[in-house]
């Protein structure tokens, strides 16, 4: 026993013998532990229930409780769920309420299949022990009935088949128990045998119970692909000429910064602060930046994490012209760019249809009229914001997981501004032609009109506003 733990000796006496008597019976199924617990229980000692856990280097793997009133006796069987857990040894630890006194508990050590390899413990382990196995084969516990043998054995030399030597041999091998690697239904992971299950996962992904999903990186957010509306109905509360509703579809998942790139973010990674006299912390999303500032941002980004630039550049700082090339497809590029009007206006609906992702805004409340019952708790406009940036993530965040996507700063996108191209509807990517580029997501000095996740405007690349920032994306691989 390693530790006793007690508060009185009725109670030191009942565990005592308890976890004495605990003991792991093997596999009553494939990765299960069958836990069998004996005990005396003095006279005048009411007992409430037990608890049975079992841990691995300080780990809990798993537990079971039942009652144990009045009518009860020893012994009690608990099967607990041990997984994938291969350890020399497990710890089993038995807790007993007691009506008459505190929680006491005792813990035992309980070791499994000791001198055996890691390989052969693990087929043991998931599958035969303490059934009257000789191997293990796919999964299936091989049994030899006790009298096959001998009247297999025709010639009277203890040789089934009279080759004496072969099954000398073949015995030999079957003493040695075969791991067989279990991958049935997984996609990877551990087989069981030192190897991992096929296929695989692609790169972005993790392996997570022996199923592949996507890794997303720390402060970035999922946003799916999928079919939707983009625009407003001409009947929405503040809808505009440019909004015209169509349906697009987007092919590719991609990953987006929950929040806009902060103050901090901005001069960690490119090392100069393009608002210095800025009345807001390091933690405001950055303004005052062009949209070429914007992409050489992305570009320095990717080239930290060794992706591919989106972007040619040239100049430095707020001197900065970075151009896209027109006959490219910004979908297929690896590293991290600007998000398509498509993929901005997706992930701000957070996969609602309204104006906004907290709803439609009344007439009465597109302008700054206050309280406004629908914004004040998801964006910061000039009803609720003073007239200035506020840190990100203070309010709440849509459906995707995205921060402030409507009001605080706008957003520079990735396409040039103008009408929508109603031929492409697929993965669209703005106009061709034209000299302003989008923003979108209205501000903290804008009307609530300008939050509304159809809203688009149009600003010269070149020109920065104080309160017009970005948020980067990335396609999944």
């Amino acid at each position: 026993m390693r530790s006793t733990r007690h508060t009185s000796d009725l109670g030191r006496a009942f565990l005592t013998a308890a976890a004495a008597a605990v003991v792991a019976a093997g596999c009553s199924e494939s990765g299960w532990i069958l836990v069998e617990i004996d005990g005396n229980l003095q006279p005048g000692l009411e007992l409430d229930a037990l608890t049975v856990r079992i841990s691995a280097d300080g780990e809990e793997v798993d537990q079971g409780s039942f009652p144990f009133g009045e009518g009860s006796s020893f012994p009690q069987t608990v099967s607990l769920r041990s997984g994938d857990r291969i350890d020399d040894e497990v710890d089993v630890t038995v807790t007993a309420t007691l009506i008459t006194f505190p929680l006491v508990s005792a813990t035992r050590t309980i070791a499994f299949q000791p001198g055996r390899t890691v390989e052969e413990r693990m087929c043991l382990y998931r599958h035969c022990i303490g059934l009257p196995t000789t191997a293990c084969l796919e999964g299936t516990c091989l049994e030899t009935p006790p009298d096959a043998d001998a009247d297999a054995d025709a010639d009277g030399d203890g040789d089934a088949d009279g080759d004496s030597d072969s099954d000398e041999e073949a015995d030999a091998e079957g003493d040695r128990d075969v791991c067989v690697p279990d991958c049935e239904g997984r996609q990877c992971g551990d087989d069981g045998c030192g190897d991992t299950c096929e296929p695989g996962c692609e790169p972005g992904e993790r392996c997570e119970e022996w199923s592949c999903v996507l890794d997303v990186p720390e402060e970035w957010v999922l946003v799916t692909h999928g079919t939707f509306f983009i625009g407003s109905p001409e009947a929405e509360a503040g809808h505009e000429w440019d909004e015209e509703l169509h349906e697009v579809t987007l092919t590719r998942d991609y990953w987006m910064l929950a929040t806009e790139v902060t103050r901090n973010q901005f001069i960690a990674i490119t090392g100069y602060d393009p608002q210095p006299t800025s009345r807001c912390g390091p933690d405001c999303p950055v303004g005052n930046v062009t949209w070429h500032e914007a992409a050489a941002f992305c570009n320095r980004l990717s080239n930290d994490e060794d992706m591919p630039e989106c972007y040619t550049c040239t100049g430095t700082e707020s001197s900065a012209y970075c151009t896209f090339p027109v006959d490219s497809d910004p979908y297929d590029c690896q590293g991290y760019r600007l998000p398509t009007e498509a993929e901005w206006e997706r992930a701000a609906r957070g996969g609602t249809s309204t104006a906004t992702y907290n709803g439609d805004l009344p007439p009465s409340h597109i302008g700054c009229a206050r309280p406004n019952p629908v914004l004040d708790t998801i964006a910061w406009t000039c009803a609720n914001s003073g007239n200035r940036a506020h840190p990100v993530a203070q309010l709440e965040p849509n459906g995707f997981g995205l921060y402030d996507i409507l009001g605080s700063v706008w957003e520079w996108c990735h396409d040039i501004y103008g009408f929508y191209e109603l031929d492409v509807l697929v993965d669209p990517s703005g106009t061709r032609t034209g000299l302003n580029r989008v923003d979108r997501g209205g501000s903290y000095s804008d009307t609530a009109s300008c939050s509304r996740a159809a809203d688009r405007y149009g600003m010269e690349p070149s020109s920065p506003l104080d309160r017009l920032g970005f948020r980067p994306v990335r396609t999944v691989p």
